[in-house]
């Protein structure tokens, strides 16, 4: 969030985008302020976050996840999380993160016994489909 809150209204130079804090405030001078009013653009801090996503250890994605995993899974589900288990399968979606909240989502079927979906008519009766 520092890294996005920083380059808001500031930039080092027209194409750097991720840097760390010491890179900030390192390099931060109040020439390089834009003068033109800030724009909070939330594809662009989800992008950002993704990227720092991608950029955790294993051990601490797994870690970080887990917390959301436990908030989110069905009650039902045996506790605590198998580690092994969420390190074998958490990099299966790893790489389309945006934020550790989407984990539960796009892993919660590996929890569960069965995977009911509503059953749809797609056509209707008598017309030969």
């Amino acid at each position: 969030m520092f890294n996005f809150m920083a380059i808001i209204g500031w930039s080092l130079d027209d194409k750097t985008e991720i840097m760390t804090r010491q890179q900030i405030v390192d390099n931060f001078s109040l020439e390089r302020i834009g003068k033109t009013g800030a724009i909070f653009d939330r594809k662009k801090l989800e992008w950002m976050n993704g990227v720092y996503i991608r950029a955790l250890s294993s051990e601490d994605f797994v870690r970080r996840s887990m917390s959301f995993l436990e908030k989110s899974l069905p009650a039902d589900v045996k506790r605590p999380l198998d580690m092994d288990y969420l390190k074998s399968m958490l990099p299966l979606v790893r790489n389309v993160l945006k934020t550790l909240a989407e984990v539960p989502e796009l892993v919660g079927f590996f929890f569960v016994e069965e995977i009911g979906y509503p059953v749809k008519r797609h056509y209707q009766q008598g017309n030969g489909c």
